[in-house]
Parts: C-alpha cells; structure tokens; sequence
C-alpha cells in the first residue's frame, strides 16, 4: 500500500509474492480463513493493476 501510495508501481509488484506467501501462511495457520486470504490477495492484486 505504501509503495502504491508513492507511485512506485513496479516494486509493489516485486514485492507481491512476498505479500502472497505472507498472507497464504497465515492462513495455513489459521489465523485467517482460507478465502479471506484469496479475497486480501485479489483486492492488492487489483490495486497494484489499477495503479498504472
């Protein structure tokens, strides 16, 4: 979010995996539900696209 808040589109996208992993092992955890970690995924994943 921050990155996108700058206008630093391209590093907000090298660092997406990051995010993904993150966000997929709490979930794995059971910290967060399986398809609240697909929706906060899909809605960064929008974000970042849409930032062009």
């Amino acid at each position: 979010m921050k990155l996108l808040a700058e206008g630093k589109r391209e590093e907000a996208m090298k660092v997406f995996p990051n995010y993904q992993k993150a966000v997929d092992k709490a979930a794995d955890r059971g910290a967060i539900h399986k398809n609240k970690a697909d929706r906060l995924k899909a809605r960064m994943w929008r974000r970042i696209t849409a930032a062009a």
